[in-house]
């Protein structure tokens, strides 16, 4: 059920909270900044990394 509440929410609000594995850093973006070649949402401190989704508790 949090996973669920997770994905609902985030897709309501046109958001994803994404993790930078390296630091534990967690973002925020909008779902416009996927990027279908890289297959993923890069990293703004590191455009060459992607960012890992969170688990419903983070």
């Amino acid at each position: 059920m949090d996973r669920i509440s997770k994905e609902h929410r985030e897709g309501t609000m046109g958001q994803e909270r994404l993790k930078d594995p390296e630091t534990g850093r967690i973002y925020t973006m909008p779902l416009n900044k996927y990027d279908p070649t890289a297959g993923g949402y890069r990293n703004p401190k590191r455009p060459d990394e992607l960012l890992v989704p969170t688990k419903p508790v983070e």
